[in-house]
This record gives C-alpha cells, structure tokens and sequence, in this order.
C-alpha cells in the first residue's frame, strides 16, 4: 500500500532514538502535556447540565516516567494553566494529598524539586 509523503511522516517512517536517551537520571528532565479529556462532566447540582471537559495536565520525569504533578482545569490549554502544573511540581505531595483528604507519606510520592530542564 502506498501512502503520501505526509502519512510516511506520521506513520511510516522509522523511528532512531527514545524520547529519554540523552536523560542523566532521575530529576533531569521532565515532560509537560496537556490533554483535553475524552468525557463531558456534568453539574452536582442539576445533572442534566454540562459542565464541560476538562483538561488535564501531567508533568513526567522522562527517567522514571513517575507523575510528577497533575492539574485538572476547565479552561482550554494555556501558558497561565501550565505554570499551575508547575508550581504543584515544586509542592510537597503530602500536603496536597492532604488537602483533598488523601493520607501518604513522603515515601509513596517522592516530588517536589524542579529538574534540571522542562
């Protein structure tokens, strides 16, 4: 089967490398991505309102692939939302745990320093 030059590009042409080849260890670099999630939410209040759908946000060491900081937002992705999901990168997880009512320890989810690059 034949494909175009621009399918080739996107699908067909082989792949030199990973995403962490050049990645020292833990902490060095992490991935940021924002994705619009797949799921319309609706009101607590009146559940025949829509809400909308969220937009997730995930910031990744690329050495451990450990999550680093999630933000959840309604608001379309943004520079302003991204900053967010840094500022909870650099949080202590036990007390943002904690204020959503969940218990851990410093051990379970050991994140809160900045890496050497974004």
């Amino acid at each position: 089967m034949r494909m175009g030059e621009r399918a080739y590009v996107l699908k067909g042409r082989p792949l030199y490398g990973r995403a962490d080849q050049h990645v020292i260890g833990p902490g060095d670099q992490f991935q940021i991505d924002a994705t619009i999630a797949d799921i319309y939410l609706v009101s607590v209040i009146d559940k025949a309102t829509i809400v909308g759908r969220p937009t997730i946000y995930f910031i990744v060491d690329l050495f451990s692939r450990m999550i680093v900081s999630i933000y959840i937002t309604f608001d379309p992705p943004s520079w302003a939302a991204a900053m967010i999901a840094v500022v909870n990168m650099v949080t202590p997880k036990v007390d943002y745990c904690a204020r959503y009512g969940v218990t851990i320890s410093d051990q379970e989810w050991p994140c809160a320093h900045a890496p050497i690059s974004i």
